[in-house]
Parts: structure tokens; C-alpha cells; sequence
């Protein structure tokens, strides 16, 4: 990883966040804390998050959310991915999820 961010693709762009001791976000992670604050500072249109207690705290702010699993279903939507590959290749990771939630996404059709 830090071969890859020496040398940013293009596209990224690399903001600082200068104050990012915000009380209410004491719980979440520093990683969490930046990304809720430049959501904020950015007035982004949607926050990807899966830590349950960030996404509570997101949800409490009024930002709106999605998670890994909201983005590959989107990917899908736009042929980018094979949701059922995907989700194999995710299956045999750390990623925890619940099964049935799996199953539902597998078996909803993509909104076109």
C-alpha cells in the first residue's frame, strides 16, 4: 500500500484534515473520525462505511451511507463486477457479513 499511495494515480486527489478532535467522535477510530469530518467539510453526497458504530454515528449527523457490499452492488448494476464472483472472492476473506444478507443480494435483481 505505501508503494501505491507514493505514487497516486491521477484521479486521487489527497486532502489534509487539520482538526479532527470532534468529542462526538471520540469512539470511532481516527480513520473513521477523518472520514466523517471531510464528508462534512466536503458536503458529500454519500459516505462509504461498514463499522457499525460509524455508520450509527454517520446516520446520526445526517450524512447518507453505504457500505463495501451497497458499492459492489452498484458495480454490478453497471456490469463493472460479477456481484456472485465477488462475493465468492469476499466469502474466503476476513469479511464478516451476515449470511443472509448475502443471499438477499444475490438473489435481488440489479435496478437498472
Amino acid at each position: 500500500m505505501q508503494k501505491w499511495i507514493s505514487k497516486p494515480p491521477p484521479w486521487l486527489e489527497i486532502r489534509k484534515i487539520e482538526d479532527c478532535t470532534n468529542l462526538h467522535l471520540k469512539t470511532l477510530d481516527l480513520g473513521e473520525q477523518t472520514a466523517i469530518v471531510l464528508a462534512e467539510a466536503e458536503q458529500a453526497d454519500l459516505l462509504i462505511i461498514d463499522d457499525a458504530l460509524g455508520r450509527k454515528v454517520v446516520l446520526s449527523r445526517g450524512l447518507k451511507i453505504t457500505g463495501l457490499l451497497g458499492v459492489l452492488q452498484e458495480a454490478n448494476r453497471q456490469d463493472i463486477v460479477n456481484l456472485p464472483d465477488v462475493i465468492s472472492r469476499l466469502e474466503k476473506t476476513t469479511f464478516r457479513v451476515s449470511p443472509k444478507l448475502l443471499q438477499f443480494l444475490l438473489k435481488a435483481p440489479p435496478e437498472k
